[in-house]
């Protein structure tokens, strides 16, 4: 019986999340677990002195483990995968956080082949994926790989504050975004789209959660498209869902990224019984909100709906309004939000997710793989 976890991760936003998540779902369950961080935020030469100054003691980690479980997390740990391998760990699940196959097709030809080549000795048995499409995408077949979804750890009591029940002006439509801002995200797809809503006399705000390197840029797109009194960047929160920091209850939230993993933040948000509307990339969304791999561009039911990927090289053009656009203009437009938002439908959502996310779901998927 394995009682011990080590799970290895890197400070990046999603995995670090996800690391947490996993540890939190395993000591519930009895399973000793200790984190160990493999790397820094900062440029290579920051990250390289992390790594000569703590890779001896991360190889003792990785062997004082060696008769548990090792979970390795993202790219960064392929230094220590070879650890894992050499001292012949009893089970190595090494996850990676994002759409794989995508990745690779879209990174430069040189960083392209080393990644295949590091990958090239990942066993089969080991790879690990966060959604059931980007095993099927990367993988072609389910074969020895598997997938884990992240689970939901977030405070149950927190479902039912005022917060999220507020009754307000149905006139009114409240919208969140809530990820890094860089271009991969498509935040200016969704800018371009209140600008058309407020064109058509659609009384909406978008309030904005998240830094990065496109935070600046987002500001002045705002701004150029006249929309500045109505986009609100709210800044970095660690989880605005626990943190209570929504100003109003949201009709719903908003992703509209070219690429994903496990957009762990739509799970987040439906287990608050927000409603989601999302790009349908090829990774993640689509098992979320229809529950299935291979939803249709544009579908939606009571969890949220799917609409095209824009064209995310677009997105600061305010004259191009593509067909992923278009669709996301429609459902903000359209959809009839005061429903969605009723009691039955929150919890309709909150249950659904409870289930299919939930840490016993995790802890299954787990022990399938060891």
């Amino acid at each position: 019986m394995v009682d011990s976890v080590l799970i290895i991760y890197t400070p990046l936003g999603g995995v670090k999340s996800s690391s947490e998540a996993y540890g939190i779902a395993l000591s519930n369950k009895t399973y000793k677990v200790k984190h160990v961080l493999i790397s820094e935020k900062g440029g290579v030469l920051a990250k390289l002195t992390f790594l000569l100054k703590n890779f001896l003691s991360i190889g003792w980690d990785i062997f004082s483990h060696r008769k548990g479980v090792i979970i390795l997390n993202h790219f960064e740990s392929f230094p220590y995968y070879f650890i894992a391998r050499l001292v012949s760990a009893r089970k190595v699940l090494f996850v990676f956080h994002t759409d794989l196959h995508g990745y690779l097709e879209n990174i430069n030809s040189k960083k392209r082949i080393l990644i295949r080549s590091l990958l090239y000795f990942v066993r089969e048995q080991d790879a690990t994926f966060v959604s059931k499409s980007a095993l099927l995408r990367y993988a072609k077949s389910e074969s020895r790989s598997g997938y884990i979804y992240n689970p939901v750890v977030c405070n149950y009591s927190k479902h039912y504050s005022p917060v999220f029940i507020n009754n307000k002006n149905n006139n009114i439509k409240i919208f969140v975004y809530i990820g890094r801002l860089h271009q991969g995200k498509g935040v200016g797809v969704i800018l371009k789209v209140i600008k058309k809503l407020k064109s058509s006399e659609e009384q909406c705000f978008l309030y904005v959660y998240g830094s990065g390197p496109e935070l600046g840029e987002l500001k002045d797109y705002s701004k150029k498209l006249g929309v500045e009194s109505q986009v609100f960047f709210m800044g970095y929160s660690e989880n605005p869902f626990i943190e209570d920091e929504f100003p109003v209850s949201p009709d719903a939230l908003l992703l509209c990224s070219g690429f994903e993993g496990f957009p762990s933040v739509l799970v987040e948000a439906l287990f608050h019984g927000i409603y989601v509307i999302s790009s349908n990339c090829n990774t993640g969304p689509s098992e979320i909100i229809s529950g299935s791999v291979g939803a249709s561009d544009f579908s939606y039911n009571s969890n949220g709906a799917l609409f095209p990927v824009p064209d995310l090289s677009m997105q600061y053009d305010e004259d191009y309004f593509g067909e992923g656009e278009e669709h996301l203009y429609y459902i903000l437009k359209n959809f009839d939000f005061r429903q969605l938002s009723s009691s039955s439908c929150k919890k309709r959502r909150m249950d659904y997710v409870s289930e299919k996310f939930s840490q016993d779901a995790f802890i299954r998927m787990i022990d399938n793989k060891i």
